[in-house]
C-alpha cells in the first residue's frame, strides 16, 4: 500500500510540473510575439517617417 502511495504522489508532482511548464513556455511564446508585434509597429512608424521626409522634399 505505502508504494502505491508513494507512486501516486510522484505522478502528481510530475503532472503539476510539466503543466507548470507547459504554461511557462505559452507566456514566453506569447511575450516574443508581443515583442515581434512591437518591432513591427516601430518599423511601420519608422517607415511613415521616412515617406513623409521624402514627400517634404520634393
Amino acid at each position: 500500500m505505502d508504494i502505491f502511495l508513494f507512486v501516486i504522489i510522484i505522478v502528481g508532482i510530475s503532472l503539476i510540473y510539466a503543466a507548470y511548464e507547459k504554461k511557462k513556455g505559452i507566456e514566453l511564446k506569447m511575450k516574443k510575439m508581443e515583442l515581434e508585434t512591437k518591432k513591427i509597429e516601430l518599423e511601420i512608424a519608422r517607415m511613415k517617417q521616412q515617406d513623409e521626409r521624402i514627400n517634404l522634399d520634393k
